[in-house]
């Protein structure tokens, strides 16, 4: 069979696609906080090879990484990277970066490094619990909160 360019489709909205098609991005199909958690701690040690710390406060979900998994570029706007599929051959052939699924599955999703702490999506945590987060280390580089 003979494709031509009058074939392709455009994606649609790059999140809508992800949310349409959970059984692409999600073990098992369906979101927990937990497999979105383990998956992402999966892709940020495959990228970087740092340690990396998974835990839980009251209802929000964590990451904190000794090295930054998120490249800083004129390229590229830290949005980008939780609205967009990005390419991520280092964690598997036609792989795509795990921010965009944690943005289209989670309700409140803020990243913090130690200069600043950026809301992505929702309602940034309470100041009580970015302390507590803070306290998992201090060598920590990045850090993501949801729930």
């Amino acid at each position: 069979m003979n494709y031509s360019e009058s074939d392709l489709q455009p994606l649609p909205d790059h999140v809508e696609f992800v949310r349409s098609r959970p059984e692409m991005f999600l073990p098992y199909g369906h979101a927990s906080n937990g497999s979105l958690l383990g998956v992402m701690v999966d892709q940020i040690v495959t990228i970087t090879g740092a340690r990396t710390a998974a835990f839980r406060i009251d209802e929000w979900w964590g990451i904190a990484c000794v090295t930054d998994w998120i490249p800083e570029t004129n390229q590229k706007a830290l949005s980008d990277y939780f609205q967009s599929m990005t390419a991520c051959p280092e964690w598997a052939v036609n792989s795509v970066r795990f921010e965009i699924v944690l943005y289209a599955f989670t309700e409140d999703l803020t990243t913090i490094t130690q200069r600043e702490s950026t809301l992505i999506k929702g309602t940034m945590p309470d100041m009580e619990i970015i302390t507590k987060a803070k306290q998992i280390g201090d060598n920590w580089r990045r850090m993501l909160l949801f729930r």
